[in-house]
């Protein structure tokens, strides 16, 4: 390395200590997204930040989490890059993006993806040893949780996705109380409620939307048997099953349900849209008629929507 280089080198590494010293965790994580933004987040000037920080506060729940979010950031790109190219035949595709085009002149082989993937891998798997670590430091911390399952939906690990959100649904029951933030602040009970509601509806979407009905049923099963009071979840298996184009079962499941919940307006539209898809258009109408006297102004609008449509296709059938 040049003197030059060196000297620039030390005064970096001083001006990154200096960024450290006498700063609380919430300024030093502001301070770490501010320095990503700037550089990236493979940049060098990022690594030796959380170094510090980590070598000052080795148990800090911010530092812990800006870990895992570098190391997820960083190997979900190359996972994602070598992903898109690994089937990428170059010779067939002279006119390519700048960044193929770079691709194509270091004639990256398959064996080099591989490679690079794995170390994408190595990378996610450190992110993870990193939130584990910070969640088995600050079990009370509610957002951890959720962003692990957010993470390793970046991965589509879908069965662990399931898995993690049924740890966490089975925990939140035991224990719905005493949840902090990053800064041990007590969190109300019912932003976490509406936390915890959130994560669970956006991890069944994703599992149906990825054709993962079978665990998302299992999840919702569980939702269920461990909130029987919440109709919530109930209206929801229903969904998935509409979702995941079971139409009959979700016929027979939300009708069933209807009889408990007359004019529920979820299951209304899960039964009227249901009976769309597989062309009954008479029991369509019907179901339809009963959302337009719908008190809820947005369901009653829906199905005078759909009437309209109904009656349009049978004009032009008859």
């Amino acid at each position: 390395m040049k003197p030059n280089q060196i000297l620039l080198r030390t005064l970096f590494l001083f001006c990154v200590l200096l960024l450290c010293l006498n700063v609380s965790s919430q300024e030093r994580y502001e301070r770490f997204k501010t320095i990503a933004s700037a550089n990236g987040i493979e940049s060098d000037s990022v690594t030796l930040f959380l170094q510090q920080w980590e070598k000052d506060e080795p148990d800090n729940a911010e530092m812990l989490y800006s870990w895992y979010i570098c190391y997820l950031l960083r190997g979900t790109a190359r996972i994602e890059v070598t992903d898109s190219l690994a089937d990428f035949d170059f010779s067939k595709n002279s006119m390519l993006p700048d960044t193929l085009t770079q691709f194509k002149n270091l004639k990256i082989t398959n064996i080099m993806l591989l490679k690079d993937r794995g170390n994408g891998l190595e990378l996610y798997k450190k992110a993870f040893e990193y939130i584990d670590k910070d969640i088995e430091l600050h079990p009370r911390l509610f957002e951890l949780y959720c962003n692990k399952i957010d993470g390793l939906s970046h991965k589509y690990e879908y069965k662990y996705v399931a898995s993690e959100a049924l740890k966490l649904a089975r925990l939140y029951h035991d224990s719905p109380d005493g949840w902090v933030d990053f800064y041990g602040t007590p969190l109300h009970n019912d932003s976490v409620a509406v936390g915890f509601n959130s994560t669970m509806e956006s991890v069944i979407s994703m599992l149906t939307a990825s054709y993962e009905a079978e665990l998302a049923e299992i999840l919702i099963d569980n939702l269920i048997s461990l909130y029987p009071d919440n109709v919530s979840w109930i209206e929801i298996k229903g969904g998935i099953y509409m979702w995941s184009c079971q139409f009959d079962k979700a016929i027979a499941y939300s009708s069933e349900l209807l009889k408990t919940y007359p004019g529920n307006t979820m299951l209304l539209g899960i039964i009227t849209y249901s009976y769309i898809q597989i062309g009954d258009t008479e029991n369509a109408e019907k179901y339809a008629i009963e959302m337009s006297r719908s008190d809820d102004a947005e369901t009653a609008e829906q199905g005078k929507q759909l009437l309209e449509t109904l009656k349009s296709e049978n004009s032009v059938n008859n």
